[in-house]
């Protein structure tokens, strides 16, 4: 297990030119971290 630092909502991938990581754009658009439960819902709205 883990913690989500304070203040991270949003976490960019595949921004660094010098890591290759490129090849995942468009594959992880966003990771967004909420600190409440959300309903399931809504979950799936913004993930369909």
């Amino acid at each position: 297990s883990g913690s989500v630092p304070l203040g991270l909502t949003t976490i960019k991938i595949g921004r660094r030119p010098d890591n290759n990581a490129s090849q995942w754009n468009g594959h992880i658009a966003r990771l967004v971290y909420w600190n409440t439960r959300q309903p399931d819902e809504f979950l799936q709205a913004i993930t369909a």
